[in-house]
């Protein structure tokens, strides 16, 4: 019955503040008269009163490629305001500290709330696929919906694109699965769900809630610059 009711948008910013996007699965509505007000507004939250950046760890996860379109975007210390912020941009920085554009209405806070979007049944799909069979080689179904999530934000898909060569086994492509999931879903709360149903995870358990990183305003720059950005810390696997 859903057939051809959802899809990837062309671009990745497409998906955002936009109830009529083909990825807009299940949300909730907000709009100028009815919505959860400067304390918890996700645009006031996450962009106008910029009380929550986006964790070091996964801005330096490998996984995330470099010139991936979900990075994209300027020093907002050089724009007269935070609307000035392109809606094509999916983060901008300020004072050394990485923020999502994904909430963007900072006036009526009218961005819907998401709770599930396309991208994350397609990983949904994936990850079953790769579960059922960890030992054996990289499930054809699995790769393909990671590919159809992840090709859309790739600079170059002729050459990034993850073939079966690129996974020895299924537990190699799972681990892309779930890290394509905490780029893809950053900032829409899906981590906290990941980190209760993987405490038990056969392949990558999460042993119980990650620590936490002490208050820092602003965060070092050396967070999210070379040679950190990749670096290989131990706090850094997702």
């Amino acid at each position: 019955v859903y057939a051809g009711e959802y899809a990837m948008e062309a671009a990745p910013w497409l998906a955002y503040g936009n109830y009529g996007s083909k990825e807009y699965v299940f949300g909730m509505q907000n709009s100028g008269t009815n919505n959860p007000g400067v304390n918890a507004a996700l645009a006031s939250q996450y962009k106008r009163r910029m009380l929550v950046c986006m964790s070091p760890i996964i801005w330096r996860n490998s996984f995330w490629l470099k010139d991936d379109l979900r990075r994209q975007g300027d020093d907002a210390d050089d724009l007269p305001t935070l609307d000035e912020v392109p809606d094509t941009d999916m983060i901008f920085k300020v004072g050394g500290q990485v923020y999502t554009n994904k909430y963007r209405d900072v006036t009526n806070y009218t961005d819907p709330s998401p709770m599930m979007r396309y991208p994350e049944v397609l990983l949904n799909t994936a990850e079953a696929y790769a579960r059922l069979t960890p030992a054996g080689a990289a499930n054809a179904n699995a790769l393909a919906l990671l590919n159809e999530v992840r090709d859309r934000s790739l600079a170059d898909p002729d050459n990034q694109s993850y073939t079966a060569a690129d996974f020895a086994t299924n537990v190699d492509l799972l681990e892309a699965i779930l890290a394509e999931r905490r780029i893809e879903l950053v900032m829409e709360g899906r981590r906290w769900p990941d980190i209760h149903r993987l405490q038990h995870c056969p392949h990558f358990p999460i042993d119980g809630i990650p620590a936490k990183v002490a208050n820092l305003n602003p965060v070092p720059a050396e967070w999210f610059s070379n040679p950190g950005e990749f670096g290989t810390g131990a706090d850094e696997d997702f």
